[in-house]
């Protein structure tokens, strides 16, 4: 599983995941609160409401239909950037 983004707003894509992603999640404080992203139809994962965290660093959640959840730590969000999961669902 891979996730990478884009800069001007926060949008991130998951590529090689092995069963369909679910939910996209962000936290800029180490996990204690979660917040979800918007789905577009393109496959990003956008912030609701658009714009941008004001970190250059996040962590992220992804749900998969298998119930699966996978949590990458210190994701870059600055654009272009990407980051190799160390597991997957």
């Amino acid at each position: 599983m891979v996730v990478s983004s884009i800069s001007t707003l926060f949008s991130m894509q998951v590529t090689n995941a092995n069963y369909a992603v679910t939910g996209f999640e962000i936290s800029t404080d180490g996990g204690q609160t979660w917040q979800g992203a918007v789905r577009r139809d393109y496959n990003y994962f956008e912030k609701s409401g658009g714009g941008g965290f004001g970190t250059e660093t996040v962590a992220v959640r992804v749900s998969c239909v298998n119930g699966a959840k996978v949590t990458l730590w210190n994701v870059n969000v600055n654009g272009g950037a990407w980051m190799q999961a160390a597991g997957n669902c």
